[in-house]
């Protein structure tokens, strides 16, 4: 090779492809890791059975009093996963370029008050999403997957439902941590602060990174169901931290969307005791859904203003 030519961008040592080769690299060890330490914690609970423990981990409402055990173990391995692995990797690792693009600072009331009303006024609008990617049919040719989709589809909505059957206020107080807080920082360190970041540099197009990171972040829950949905959403968080240059915005959002849910699935059960918890998707009425849209989009090109002047 002549010595000037530019060497390959992807395996260059110091390219953004070699920096997300090297964070995937160790985001796997630090699930691996993680999920270690957390079952080593929760060992001693179970009698330090493995195999007892490894099923109640995977079917913990097959169990009275696991609740917590599982949210305790989810927290460990979220926490290792996407909190201290993307920090480790920022601060000892990543040597294409500093962090200084996540940024927390020029904090704006106005956009802080704008993210929240987005995420609460989008969920109408959302609805119809979720209830249109439950309902989809496969082709013929396609019906060995829909089976494997429709009952991993069906076991997370069972686990989601006995994790979030809150018993006390203070089982709700840790699911907010673990099913919200955990959430909203780490994944979105990961996906928007990190990933989004690299893919943006990689194609040289923002918006694709957007789209492709939002793709990547809903694909990673393994639930072809609820796939556009979360895909996004991931898309919004995206352009909430393009638009403003902060990343506490989209975590923000995130912990609404997250928080919100589950604070109305408490309020719905300790209201109505004797009522089941349910998950089934049921669009909101027209005309609320025509004014989720139209605010929605009202109040993101309200962010969009004011958070590029705020860039300059």
């Amino acid at each position: 090779m002549n010595e000037n030519t530019p060497p390959n961008p992807f395996f260059w040592h110091k390219s953004y492809g070699y920096s997300l080769l090297s964070f995937l690299f160790i985001g796997l060890c630090a699930l691996f890791l993680s999920n270690f330490l957390a079952q080593m914690f929760a060992l001693p609970f179970v009698s330090f059975d493995f195999s007892l423990l490894k099923d109640l981990i995977g079917n913990p409402q097959n169990y009275q009093n696991s609740r917590l055990l599982v949210m305790l173990v989810q927290a460990i391995s979220a926490f290792g996963t996407f909190v201290l692995a993307p920090l480790f990797f920022l601060r000892y690792w990543d040597i294409t370029e500093t962090p200084s693009h996540i940024r927390f600072s020029n904090f704006n009331p106005l956009l802080v008050t704008l993210t929240v009303l987005i995420m609460l006024v989008v969920m109408p609008f959302g609805s119809v999403i979720v209830q249109w990617n439950e309902t989809i049919s496969l082709p013929d040719f396609l019906q060995g997957f829909e089976t494997w989709a429709r009952k991993n589809e069906d076991y997370f909505k069972n686990l989601t439902l006995y994790l979030v059957n809150f018993e006390s206020h203070w089982q709700f107080l840790i699911g907010v941590l673990v099913i919200a807080v955990l959430p909203a920082i780490g994944e979105e360190l990961v996906f928007r602060g990190i990933v989004q970041h690299k893919i943006s540099k990689l194609l040289g197009n923002v918006h694709g990174a957007i789209w492709l990171t939002g793709f990547i972040f809903s694909a990673i829950h393994f639930q072809f169901y609820g796939l556009v949905p979360r895909m996004l959403l991931g898309v919004l968080f995206g352009y909430l931290y393009y638009w403003s240059g902060n990343l506490a915005l989209p975590m923000l959002a995130h912990f609404v969307n997250n928080a919100f849910t589950l604070s109305m699935m408490y309020w719905y059960k300790t209201q109505l005791e004797h009522t089941q918890l349910d998950m089934s998707a049921e669009s909101a009425p027209f005309w609320l859904v025509m004014f989720s849209i139209v605010f929605t989009v009202a109040m993101l090109w309200k962010f969009r203003r004011v958070g590029q002047q705020q860039l300059g």
